[in-house]
């Protein structure tokens, strides 16, 4: 079985508190308020029942980060493996990168919520909605968001979801630029003060597109532009070619710029020869499998 899990940016990011401060079961982990939006850049992922004694893990595309942790698709198998106290049979994956990682738009993560989507429908193991968002869950906070190709307001660690319309964006252009380096979301955190957004995120994305950049902001972004001038460098030449709003999404090292026309990117690649360049309509999404 095939599928190709896509990527997110973020329209707003703020940490808002430290759940450990609340929760034993949190700790480490903080409170967020941000809207997650899905946006048409994606991996390929194939999983078939393999011949061999164990399950094997094949790699192509984009480089991943050498980070000693196991791709989250094979921890997706431990996942399902202790919930249904059972151990699964071999498996064959296949995984070609077109989201890079440490980008900031949620690659890892959509991998592996779409190898849990695969797997409950590939192996009959019946698993439902709630008991899918629960496995998502555990896999990262932000996993159980590509459940659910649509936007959505993410609070909590970002695992408590609510369904938003943003009509506005439905007939734009996304920009997307990533640079040639990646942004530790761990390190990230730490540089992180909790503090309230200075508005509602459902109330700014209501407005017209034209006051965001007043008023939508991530958090993250001044931090990361500090250690990697480039993040302003490419958001300012957005604006300038007349994006409507441009932002880095989550936190880094990827930058957006949402567009009223497609627009010509040549004075960005004379910029950044090394950076990845992507562009995609906004407003189309495809239901996930199984849901």
């Amino acid at each position: 079985m095939i599928v190709f899990p896509h990527a997110k940016i973020n329209l707003g990011l703020h940490i808002t508190g430290k759940l450990g401060e609340q929760s034993k079961e949190y700790a480490g982990y903080h409170s967020i308020e941000t809207v997650l939006y899905p946006i048409g850049i994606h991996d390929a992922l194939e999983v078939v029942k393999s011949k061999h004694s164990e399950t094997r893990l094949f790699l192509s595309g984009y480089t991943l980060l050498n980070d000693g942790k196991p791709n989250l698709c094979l921890k997706v198998i431990d996942v399902i493996s202790d919930y249904i106290s059972d151990t699964l049979p071999p498996l064959d994956v296949y995984l070609h990168k077109r989201i890079p990682a440490g980008a900031g738009l949620g690659g890892g993560s959509s991998n592996a919520t779409q190898m849990l989507l695969v797997l409950n429908r590939m192996l009959e193991l019946n698993l439902d909605e709630n008991e899918l968002f629960n496995l998502a869950a555990k896999l990262g906070s932000d996993c159980p968001f590509f459940l659910y190709n649509y936007p959505m307001l993410a609070t909590g660690r970002g695992e408590v979801l609510k369904k938003v319309s943003i009509p506005c964006l439905e007939q734009m252009y996304v920009l997307v630029v990533i640079p040639p380096f990646h942004v530790s979301t761990e390190w990230a955190y730490k540089q992180m003060v909790p503090e309230p957004p200075p508005c509602s995120l459902q109330e700014v994305l209501n407005e017209n597109i034209g006051t965001w950049k007043h008023k939508l902001t991530n958090q993250f972004q001044p931090i990361v532009s500090k250690r990697h001038p480039d993040i302003k460098i490419i958001t300012d030449k957005m604006t300038d070619m007349g994006a409507s709003y441009a932002s880095m999404s989550g936190s880094g090292s990827a930058v957006f710029g949402i567009f009223s026309h497609q627009p010509n990117v040549d004075e960005l690649r004379d910029l950044f020869p090394k950076a990845i360049l992507k562009i995609v309509k906004a407003g189309v999404f495809e239901k996930s499998l199984n849901l």
